[in-house]
C-alpha cells in the first residue's frame, strides 16, 4: 500500500513567490521535490557508498537531516535570528519544516530582514554540505551565519536599486 502523503503542489508554488534569487528558488524546489543528491536518495537509486551524513557522520543522510537536524544545521539555525518551531524542527518531515518556514516568511510579526533569511540559511547549509566532501573544507557555523547575513543584505540592496530604477 502506498504511503499517504500531502500534496506538495501548493508548497512548491509558494517557492516561486519567495523574494530571493532564482538559483535559491530552484534549490528549494528540488529540496521539496526530494531531488537533492543525498545519501539516502542515492541508495534508493542503486548507488553504493557510505551511508552516513557527509558532515556529522550520523547514520542516514536525508534532505531533512542535512537542512534541519544535522548537528551543524542545528547550530546554524540556532545562531540565526530566524525563529525555530516550538520543540524544534520535525525530525522526519522536510515538508513540515518547509511549511513552517514558508508560514513564518509570511508572518506580519517578524521584521522583513529576519523573514528574508530562511532561504539563505537553507542555501548555505547545503553549500557547506557540498564543500566538505568535494573540497575537503567546512565552514564554521559562525562564519556561515555571517555569509547568510551578507547574502540576504546583498539581495536586499539589489532590490532597492531595482526599485529606484523603476
Amino acid at each position: 500500500m502506498a504511503e499517504l502523503r500531502p500534496s506538495l503542489n501548493d508548497q512548491k508554488d509558494k517557492i516561486w513567490d519567495i523574494p530571493t534569487v532564482t538559483k535559491v528558488k530552484a534549490f528549494l524546489w528540488r529540496a521539496s521535490s526530494e531531488a537533492l543528491p543525498v545519501v539516502d536518495l542515492l541508495k534508493i537509486r542503486g548507488m553504493k557508498g557510505d551511508s552516513r551524513c557527509q558532515i556529522c557522520g550520523e547514520e542516514g543522510e536525508s534532505i531533512n537531516h542535512v537542512l534541519f537536524t544535522c548537528t551543524v544545521a542545528r547550530q546554524i539555525w540556532a545562531l540565526s535570528r530566524f525563529p525555530s518551531p516550538m520543540g524544534g524542527f520535525d525530525a522526519f518531515s522536510v515538508y513540515s519544516n518547509l511549511s513552517y518556514l514558508f508560514n513564518m516568511g509570511k508572518s506580519r510579526i517578524l521584521p522583513q530582514q529576519i523573514k528574508r533569511l530562511f532561504p539563505w540559511i537553507l542555501w548555505r547549509i547545503w553549500k557547506n554540505r557540498n564543500f566538505f566532501p568535494f573540497e575537503a573544507r567546512a565552514f564554521h557555523p559562525l562564519e556561515t551565519q555571517q555569509k547568510i547575513e551578507d547574502d540576504a543584505k546583498k539581495l536586499s540592496m539589489a532590490q532597492i536599486v531595482d526599485n529606484e530604477r523603476e
